[in-house]
């Protein structure tokens, strides 16, 4: 209901939309839903079925909402959240268009985020990882001034498994925990990747992307790093997400998606474009 709703609006556009995306920079999938991340067309797109629609196609002009998309994810009741580092926010996707959600920068100490790199949702809001004022924050789902969760060196990607969160850092330590309050912990230590964007966990496994490398980097729970899995065609693995039985794998730049199942095996996956 909510897709249909969206792709009834007419925001502001500098051209008509392609046919299908240009730049899926990350993805978030969710109950046979998938939301891609578009950043140069810019905006978002749906996959369902395995048929490709267009969610939302924001403005060309800088600073206006989802110009610079960077990341998605969406609710238990379907809502969707992206975060936009053109205008330095996050925005909840409503009836009536992005809905900015870090409260009014300046106000009350607010200092807002700086490049949202990824979300996640949890039972208490959002969590958020910064990369330009180097934090996890937590942002209330109704919206609200940001709140300091954790200090990370350039925090990337973002997997909460309803238990801890797993951060992709390119600070110190590469793949970081963080159980309960506190700094999170090293659990790959050292940058053994080439330049890790993300990580999500499929069964017993964590699976970090890495660009650089063209391939997905397998992580035992004791932090062991594996042996690197590709795929025909793959060149810049980026934004990962569980979809059901496999792990969903944006790549910008072939352009794009990929389904990693159980086995380890990388596959591409085939998507139509909608009318």
């Amino acid at each position: 209901m909510l897709a249909a709703l969206l792709l009834c609006l007419t925001p502001a556009q500098d051209a008509e939309a392609p046919s299908t995306w240009q730049y899926p920079l990350a993805v978030a999938s969710r109950d046979g839903r998938t939301v891609v991340v578009d950043r140069t067309l810019p905006g978002l797109w749906e996959v369902k079925d395995g048929r490709l629609s267009l969610l939302f196609q924001a403005s060309k002009k800088f600073k206006t909402p989802l110009n610079a998309p960077r990341c998605a994810t969406i609710g238990p009741d379907g809502a969707v959240y992206a975060g936009c580092s053109s205008t330095r926010q996050v925005f909840r996707m409503d009836e009536g268009g992005p809905v900015p959600l870090a409260g009014e920068v300046g106000k009350d100490g607010n200092v807002g985020v700086g490049i949202p790199m990824d979300i996640v949702v949890t039972d208490d809001g959002l969590l958020v990882a910064d990369l330009e004022l180097h934090r996890i924050v937590r942002i209330p789902f109704e919206g609200g001034p940001p709140e300091d969760v954790a200090d990370v060196r350039a925090p990337r990607g973002l997997f909460w498994d309803g238990e801890r969160l797993l951060i992709v850092s390119h600070g110190a330590d590469a793949l970081l925990v963080l159980e309960g309050e506190g700094q999170p912990a090293p659990l790959v230590k050292g940058q053994p990747f080439e330049f890790a964007h993300d990580v999500a966990k499929l069964g017993e496994t964590y699976y970090v992307t890495d660009g650089y490398a063209d391939g997905v980097w397998p992580v035992a729970e004791d932090g062991a790093v594996g042996e690197k899995l590709t795929a025909e065609g793959m060149t810049n693995p980026v934004g990962i997400s569980v979809d059901g039985e496999r792990l969903l794998i944006a790549d910008p730049r072939t352009p794009a998606l990929y389904g990693l199942g159980g086995g380890g095996t990388i596959e591409r996956v085939e998507v139509t474009a909608g009318e």
